[in-house]
């Protein structure tokens, strides 16, 4: 299932969440790191902010929030992503 499915699944996540309840994703910045995908078992090379943020705001969150969280000062330089987003009171 892709991430974009698996949030807008039947709308389960949203769904088990109570009014007011929050969701919070950790993931990397797309990045070209190719040999994650073996390394890590890494089958989505991250994500932007936009595309993440767009992906919760579809699904039926709001007031969505995204930063970077953390720069590994090393290569491959993976950049850590977090998202926030409400539901609905």
């Amino acid at each position: 299932m892709t991430p974009k499915g698996c949030l807008r699944n039947s709308g389960c996540t949203i769904r088990s969440l109570c009014p007011g309840g929050r969701i919070v994703i950790l993931d990397l910045v797309k990045h070209r790191f190719e040999e994650a995908r073996e390394l890590c078992a890494d089958e989505w090379m991250g994500f932007s902010e936009s595309d993440l943020e767009s992906m919760l705001e579809q699904a039926g969150f709001q007031d969505v929030q995204t930063s970077v969280v953390y720069k590994e000062p090393e290569t491959p330089n993976f950049q850590t992503l977090m998202a926030a987003a409400d539901k609905a009171s």
